[in-house]
């Protein structure tokens, strides 16, 4: 039956869509104005001297990257530098560029509109008075390894859960009964009880939602122990470099995005 999963327009998804555009405008206008642009150096997480002084003083302020071609945002303080799991605590830090650049979820809420933006999942329905529940997956999407994202991901994130309930995120997989994936581009969910609101817990509202990760990454893994450094997801930058010293995460433009024809934001990089 037809839901509500649907895209209802096309216009611009609220938070991360909106800023990176907004960003890419201001970082070209601002650097092109103020840079040299010349050529930038590469630095690695260590705590040698020469590169927190390189870092620093190589004309282009504290971003290793060149300065026209990035986006720096002030954050918070951080304390994990070496580890994307997001199932543990401490596993992660999802504002140092994870959450806003380098991962996806399968639908965004407009929090302006009320309207549902489906991203890497198309629609979704009930059934069965409302015990399953469907989940179709956008043929186009990619991790940011070059990998399909198709259903057995998600099956496979969502029996890990299941079969591990202590895990952070946990929530939503226990309620499943069970999980399966007719085709690469379809997941049925059968659920313990009827609950025709189980689709909210993959929709992301404001920061996050229930999160998909790559079977191909994680089915030898630990989940308890994994750091997956450095993170696969789908988003359109990957992590390039860490620099412990300078608290500092650089993000790089995935030049093989999946879907630049509805996010190519500008910069090269995300500081």
């Amino acid at each position: 039956m037809s839901s509500q999963g649907e895209a209802q327009d096309r216009g611009p998804m609220l938070g991360r869509r909106t800023v990176l555009q907004a960003a890419a405008a201001g970082a070209a206008a601002v650097g092109l104005a103020a840079c040299s642009g010349g050529k930038s150096k590469s630095f690695s997480g260590s705590g040698n001297k020469k590169h927190q002084k390189q870092a620093v003083g190589n004309g282009q302020g504290v971003a290793p990257t060149p300065r026209h071609e990035t986006v720096v945002v002030d954050q918070v303080e951080f304390t994990v530098f070496d580890s994307w799991n997001p199932y543990i605590p401490n596993g992660e830090t999802y504002n140092s560029g994870l959450g806003q650049v380098g991962r996806e979820y399968l639908w965004y809420l407009n929090m302006a509109t009320g309207e549902i933006k489906p991203w890497l999942a198309t629609k979704y329905e009930y059934a069965n008075d409302n015990t399953r529940f469907t989940i179709h997956l956008n043929p186009r999407a990619k991790w940011s390894d070059g990998k399909a994202f198709t259903s057995a991901d998600v099956k496979f994130t969502l029996d890990l859960l299941r079969r591990n309930p202590s895990l952070l995120g946990s929530g939503p997989a226990t309620a499943v009964k069970k999980v399966t994936a007719p085709d690469p581009r379809t997941v049925a969910i059968d659920l313990k009880a009827a609950d025709p609101r189980y689709h909210y817990n993959f929709i992301c509202g404001i920061v996050g939602s229930f999160i998909v990760i790559p079977q191909h990454v994680w089915e030898k893994q630990d989940p308890t122990k994994f750091r997956n450094n450095p993170p696969v997801y789908t988003g359109p930058y990957v992590l390039d470099r860490v620099i412990q010293d300078h608290k500092m995460f650089v993000w790089k433009k995935n030049s093989k995005y999946w879907n630049t024809s509805e996010l190519d934001p500008k910069p090269g990089y995300v500081v």
